[in-house]
């Protein structure tokens, strides 16, 4: 990674091996910003009906306070955002109000902060961010946020950065894709309910229902559990090209529900943060 194509805007990591939280990374002025972004977040809660206010207190960030505000150990400077991932598992009847929220603020979050690194206007102007100045950006991601559980309602996209990409070309193993398989299953496992169906024994999730397929650098798949549902590499621009240091980009299926968004979210982000702390 002797080449810095992007320096990181922020940086996303996932608490191993619980998979109970999701952080991010990033200089507080990105925080500052979206503070001063009242109508925007306003207009978010509106459109989606969720009920409890953007909030932007160190121990209550987002949507209801679904996270914290704490000092990042990646980058002086730079705060660190903690979202809990709750743990509905034994709930009768889950508040899937919760999830919502979670994962719009992460959303609304993302969204700015991958704008900025665009270059691209935010809130009608263009914008820039101190970055970190040792480390690279070796991936984005965006959620996108929908009321209920329809078809592709939940939908991910990541951007695999070049300095990932060459770190994956020398680290792909089977322990990696059990790794990435163990913790998709743990965070996914929280946010499912574990009671009976038709009277038939607590469902209980298994690694195999988690498959991870690291082929190569460019072209890694990873999956849980519902109908075919996973994020794969797109199948236009740098797909496949190997050999080729550009960027490309994962692309959900069949990605319906918050808890299989976040297991595949869990997923790549661990990718990175492993990458991040092995580099």
């Amino acid at each position: 990674m002797a080449t810095i194509e992007e320096s990181a805007h922020y940086h996303l990591g996932v608490d191993v091996p619980a998979g109970d939280v999701i952080t991010l990374d990033t200089h507080p002025e990105a925080l500052d910003l979206i503070s001063n972004l009242d109508g925007f977040t306003s207009s978010y809660q509106e459109n989606l009906g969720i009920t409890e206010p953007f909030q932007h207190q160190d121990e209550s960030w987002g949507y209801g306070g679904v996270a914290k505000v704490v000092g990042s150990q990646l980058v002086e400077n730079w705060v660190s955002l903690r979202y809990d991932i709750p743990d509905i598992s034994e709930q009768e009847e889950p508040d899937h109000e919760d999830l919502l929220a979670l994962t719009t603020s992460m959303s609304l979050t993302m969204g700015v902060l991958n704008n900025m690194l665009a270059g691209r206007e935010v809130h009608g102007e263009i914008r820039t961010l101190p970055t970190d100045p040792d480390r690279p950006q070796l991936l984005t991601v965006d959620l996108v946020t929908n009321r209920g559980a329809k078809m592709d309602s939940a939908p991910i996209y990541a951007k695999i950065k070049p300095p990932l990409i060459r770190w994956l070309d020398t680290h792909i193993t089977d322990d990696l894709s059990t790794e990435v398989s163990q913790i998709m299953l743990n965070t996914y496992s929280r946010l499912t309910t574990n009671t009976s169906w038709l009277g038939r024994a607590p469902i209980r999730r298994e690694l195999w229902e988690f498959p991870v397929a690291l082929r190569t650098a460019r072209d890694i798949h990873l999956d849980v559990p519902g109908n075919a549902t996973g994020l794969d590499p797109s199948q236009t621009g740098n797909f496949g090209r190997e050999g080729t240091d550009e960027e490309y980009r994962l692309i959900p299926h069949n990605v319906d529900r918050i808890p299989q968004q976040l297991g595949l979210m869990a997923g790549v982000v661990y990718l990175g943060q492993k990458a991040l702390r092995e580099s």
